[in-house]
């Protein structure tokens, strides 16, 4: 299963933003693709908007593409859209090795935690990996609350990253108090370090808003 994601920031009204990004899920809808909007939130520059959506295959995913790319009122709203947009990041295209549905429409307010950090040189990918399974099944023992692990495929390689969902932020607030309490947890974090490039290391959330 694969994650594609597109990365922008915008300037500008939110309610002249807002109607924009709205059209882009529902064009998308139209042609059979399920689209999550997302803003940018602690951790993100003001502005940051991230488009993505779940595939089985990069052969799917090209198809929902071009299926996308034939809408004429696609491309008028992408010109609309260029007036609020500063800067784009090349896309990125995630596998997943933990977790990952297609077709999920997530709820408005839903927030997703990302700990991602670009893997060090000497870093074995399955060690990695390994270690990162591990923590998830340590905060699910402690919390209940699963995570969903992917690695970059497209784009930057070598990025590998945990995503998790909540509610709302006090459910963020609830589930770090029992972690940190922990006497297990924090150890089996802090083994991560080895596994990554120092200065890459990131936690950020992003509000799903379409």
């Amino acid at each position: 299963m694969l994650l594609f994601n597109r990365e922008v920031q915008t300037v500008g009204n939110p309610e002249q933003i807002m109607p924009l990004v709205q059209s882009f899920v529902n064009i998308a809808n139209e042609a059979g693709v399920t689209l999550n909007v997302w803003s940018g939130s602690n951790g993100y520059v003001p502005g940051t908007l991230s488009f993505s959506g779940v595939y089985e295959s990069v052969s799917e995913m090209s198809a929902g593409s071009a299926k996308i790319n034939a809408s004429k009122k696609w491309w008028e709203t992408i010109s609309k859209f260029r007036e609020y947009v500063v800067t784009t990041k090349p896309d990125s295209v995630y596998n997943y090795v933990r977790g990952g549905a297609k077709g999920v429409v997530v709820p408005n307010g839903t927030i997703v935690q990302q700990n991602t950090f670009q893997m060090s040189s000497g870093s074995n990918f399955i060690e990695t990996l390994t270690w990162m399974n591990e923590l998830i099944d340590a905060s699910m023992k402690i919390t209940g609350l699963d995570s969903q692990i992917c690695h970059s495929l497209y784009g930057t390689l070598g990025e590998v990253g945990y995503l998790t969902f909540f509610a709302n932020a006090e459910q963020i607030d609830e589930v770090r108090a029992k972690v940190m309490a922990n006497a297990e947890w924090l150890p089996k974090f802090l083994e991560g370090g080895k596994f990554s490039t120092s200065g890459t290391v990131m936690q950020r959330h992003m509000v799903k808003i379409a």
